[in-house]
């Protein structure tokens, strides 16, 4: 695939527009169901409860304060969109599309620049593909896609960069960079991969191109920090369900690596929550995955001069874009599922520009053994090409469905995996919000039964003998959830209101006056506040 750097810088031309624009309708097309969805998991986080996005706290906040990652330039997306929009889901789903729709034609320039043949198939792919949904369809995603959008203009500003060594490129790809990092910081290892253009394009790096690239290793490692510190500390990502060993983290990345490929390759069964599968690093076999890894990485190097080079740099690619998010460092989506279709919104880029490369190589080769030509292999390898898209893009539509609502997804997610203790936690709690008690009783009783040790569902399920007045029950389950969460305060005042509830008012007070006596109450200031009207209650009586 590759030959000399020349040939590729220079390689400037444009893909060509009628088949970019078949790419937009077909996208907008297969996306069309997810267009009418309303807003779902977390997006009260990040948009409609959040404070600073709707006006009821200071613009200037989304970027000097963060509740979790920091990525103030998609919040400040949201922001605008919210005026935009005024508060309809459609609007913002329509942006995530759009955006979607620009990075698959970037991606076909990228591919176009760096002499990757059937470019056009790769950004379609790309753009069709269903395991991109979760990332598109889901609004909160807007940080995958915005970044999306920066990295590819990171590379393509680089490659002019090269090509010519203008400072203004250069500053164009430095700039892309921290935007990119700012709407997601995953986006870290992209300096890595700066690296890894020059050995594609068989550019030794120079000492010139050694300084250039420094900058971008720094703000990568800034970034870095920065996210592993607030991932543990603001987002909670620490504790018995993230005490996990070095080596166990081993084996973990080498099942995500080939379960990423091969949802790739037959993107079948795609769900919100994957189980978390359990990993015995003790057992020969749980080496099988890294072991093919090492296996295939040897064959490409045994292989280099024919088709082993773009094997090993599309693989390593994948995993080098992959690695922040393969389980070597905690990130609060672990307590769930290990792997998520969002993670490998980048990393595909690899794989797929492998797969329609090689392929376009293979017909090609195919039409040049033809001693005599009566038939063209390049056009049958076409026209495989567009079936291929026309059942992605089938997948996608299907797919763009479950995003109806939140009930919708959480019983897809149940469906495809049953142990999916979050799903129905969620769902219980979507039914306490609707009222719908029994309902939500239901769901967290299941979320007990998968996950006896999860302290917020006991919590809700006293909630819940809460509301029924179900008092003694009530302080049953809210005792359990105390025990699994001592410093909780929050369960520490709800077990105090089921006391008060049976009439036990010494033991009320008694743990009221616990919570008043918090050494912390910056972070408890509600509970506190209602806390003391309740205490002075007790007290008169």
């Amino acid at each position: 695939m590759a030959s000399s750097f020349k040939e590729k810088a220079l390689n400037w031309n444009r893909p060509q527009w009628p088949g970019l624009l078949i790419i937009v309708l077909l996208t907008f097309l297969a996306y069309s169901p997810a267009l009418n969805g309303d807003f779902i998991w977390d997006d009260d986080l990040h948009i409609t409860k959040k404070k600073a996005v709707i006006g009821e706290e200071s613009f200037k906040r989304i970027w000097t304060t963060s509740d979790a990652v920091y990525y103030p330039l998609v919040l400040t997306t949201f922001w605008v969109e919210w005026r935009l929009w005024s508060g309809q889901p459609m609007g913002f789903h329509i942006v995530n599309v759009l955006l979607h729709v620009i990075n698959a034609i970037l991606l076909c320039f990228l591919f176009h620049q760096l002499g990757i043949k059937w470019a056009w198939l790769g950004g379609a792919i790309f753009a069709l593909h269903p395991v991109h949904v979760e990332s598109v369809a889901w609004i909160t995603e807007l940080k995958n896609v915005q970044s999306g959008f920066f990295y590819l203009l990171t590379l393509l500003f680089y490659l002019r960069f090269l090509d010519n060594r203008r400072r203004q490129w250069y500053l164009a790809t430095l700039i892309m960079f921290l935007a990119a990092l700012l709407s997601k910081p995953s986006t870290v290892m992209l300096p890595v991969i700066l690296l890894i253009i020059h050995w594609w394009l068989n550019r030794p790096l120079q000492k010139k191109d050694i300084f250039s690239i420094v900058p971008f290793f720094v703000l990568s490692a800034l970034a870095s920090l920065w996210t592993i510190w607030e991932q543990q500390y603001h987002s909670g990502a620490i504790g018995p369900e993230w005490s996990i060993g070095l080596l166990e983290r081993t084996v973990i990345a080498g099942y995500n690596i080939w379960f990423y490929i091969i949802k790739l390759l037959f993107p079948y069964n795609l769900t919100f929550f994957y189980p978390r599968w359990e990993i015995d690093p003790l057992s020969i076999i749980a080496y099988f995955p890294l072991a093919l890894l090492l296996i295939l990485y040897l064959a490409s190097l045994k292989n280099y001069t024919a088709w082993g080079k773009s094997v090993f740099i599309a693989l390593s690619y994948f995993i080098i874009t992959l690695f922040p998010t393969l389980g070597f460092f905690n990130f609060y989506f672990m307590r769930y599922s290990f792997v998520g279709d969002h993670f490998q919104y980048l990393p595909s880029m690899g794989i797929i520009a492998l797969i329609t490369c090689g392929a376009a190589l293979y017909f090609e080769k195919l039409d040049l053994a033809q001693t005599k030509k009566t038939f063209s292999w390049q056009k049958i390898g076409a026209g495989l090409g567009l079936a291929v898209l026309l059942i992605f893009g089938a997948l996608t539509w299907k797919q763009g469905h479950i995003y109806k609502d939140m009930e919708t997804l959480l019983r897809d997610a149940i469906n495809k995996n049953p142990k999916a203790w979050m799903a129905h936690s969620n769902l219980g709690m979507m039914y306490a919000e609707k009222g719908l008690l029994d309902k939500a009783l239901v769901e967290f009783k299941e979320t007990l039964r998968i996950y006896p040790d999860h302290s917020g569902a006991h919590n809700s399920l006293g909630n819940i003998y809460l509301l029924q007045k179900k008092y003694k029950r009530a302080v049953e389950t809210y005792s359990v959830a105390l025990k699994l969460d001592p410093e909780n305060k929050g369960f520490l005042y709800n077990l105090a209101l089921s006391y008060e509830g049976t009439g036990n008012f010494k033991l009320a007070k008694e743990y009221y006056k616990k919570i008043l006596e918090d050494e912390s109450p910056a972070k408890n200031q509600d509970i506190i506040k209602a806390v003391k009207n309740r205490f002075l209650n007790l007290q008169r009586r």
